[in-house]
């Protein structure tokens, strides 16, 4: 039933926007015919349409929730018991038991119990039972159990076990054990073990009971 609600409600805007943009690219005197706008509904629902195999569900541009996993090219939403994928997506929400990936795009929330991931672009929220990672981007906040990852961008926060921005500018890494930020600027670092800027400058370092404040190519135990 929610799936059915889904395509309904996505379909909608899809055509809506189908016959906006027709409307749009044609002339007064040239109005579209009533069969381009059938076939841009037509379109709307192959886009919008999910369809469920074994329960995992497969759509090209839809929005679904499946009893195991749901993959798409693009989504806005994705919620299924283990994973969620997308290639792409714009301001997208993903809720899964065990992985949620996203290879490009702007992502709004994800939450797994195993590994979030958003591989390149913007990431608002990462919640992740594991790793909450991002290879390149800006990530805004991050919470992994194990860790939470940035390779090469900026991230806002980050907590959880263990902290890595690898090239880039962190802004506040708050780790169980270990804090670290291999290439870059740091504002603030807090962790139980051991606090590091290898190459570069840490405003604000504080680890195994010890602070420090302006500290550059810095490790902080």
């Amino acid at each position: 039933m929610e799936n059915i609600q889904l395509f309904a409600i996505t379909w909608s805007a899809y055509a809506g926007l189908a016959y906006l943009l027709l409307t749009l690219s044609t002339s007064a005197a040239q109005k579209p015919k009533l069969r381009h706008y059938y076939v841009g509904a037509a379109i709307a629902a192959l886009l919008a349409l999910p369809v469920n195999v074994n329960g995992n569900v497969f759509t090209i541009a839809g929005n679904a929730v499946a009893e195991k996993s749901v993959y798409s090219i693009f989504s806005f939403y994705q919620r299924a018991p283990r994973n969620t994928f997308t290639l792409s997506t714009l301001g997208g929400y993903q809720n899964a038991g065990i992985e949620a990936h996203v290879v490009i795009g702007v992502t709004a929330y994800q939450k797994a119990g195993g590994d979030t991931f958003t591989w390149l672009g913007l990431s608002g929220y990462q919640h992740a039972g594991r790793n909450a990672g991002k290879i390149f981007g800006i990530a805004l906040y991050q919470h992994g159990d194990t860790s939470a990852n940035v390779l090469i961008g900026i991230s806002i926060y980050q907590g959880g076990e263990n902290t890595l921005t690898l090239i880039g500018i962190t802004g506040y890494q708050n780790a169980k054990k270990n804090a670290l930020t291999a290439v870059g600027f740091t504002v603030y670092q807090s962790a139980s073990e051991g606090a590091q800027n290898i190459v570069g400058l840490a405003l604000y370092q504080k680890a195994g009971g010890k602070e420090r404040s302006f500290g550059a190519f810095s490790a902080l135990e």
